[in-house]
């Protein structure tokens, strides 16, 4: 088989038609490369999300970028999380100061420039008061 290919090229090119010679080539090669490697059972996934529900207070910093109605805020976040109660600073490029939320569920606490406000869930304060939806309430880690 491979002698009739290697004739095949060989004819090509002796007719001038080096385009089609590169084609059969770049067949030829394309043939012989490895398919990729089976995908493994990832029992890692099971081990790393039975430690991630046992955790009890974990914290994050950083910035995030918030995109909403064609705006984008990349204000920085200070998140202190243990049990279930968490505490959230936020401030940057919100075109307000320093917002910080306390919460566990059920009862949250709104603080931005001396003023205290209160609800069931983190999610309507911030829709209220910021004006876009932060997934607080999902995120317990």
């Amino acid at each position: 088989m491979s002698s009739f290919l290697l004739y095949l090229v060989t004819s090509l090119c002796e007719k001038n038609h080096a385009f089609f010679a590169s084609l059969v080539m770049v067949g030829l090669i394309s043939g012989c490369t490895n398919l990729a490697p089976p995908a493994v059972d990832n029992n890692n996934w099971i081990d790393q999300r039975s430690q991630l529900q046992d955790l009890e207070s974990w914290q994050l910093r950083g910035r995030v970028n918030v995109r909403y109605d064609n705006e984008s805020h990349t204000p920085r976040i200070q998140w202190q999380h243990e049990d279930r109660d968490y505490r959230i600073r936020l401030w940057g490029t919100f075109n307000v100061s320093n917002t910080t939320l306390v919460g566990r569920p059920g009862f949250v606490t709104f603080e931005q420039d001396g003023r205290v406000l209160t609800a069931a869930s983190p999610e309507e304060l911030i829709l209220q008061q910021l004006g876009y939806e932060l997934p607080v309430s999902y995120l317990e880690f």
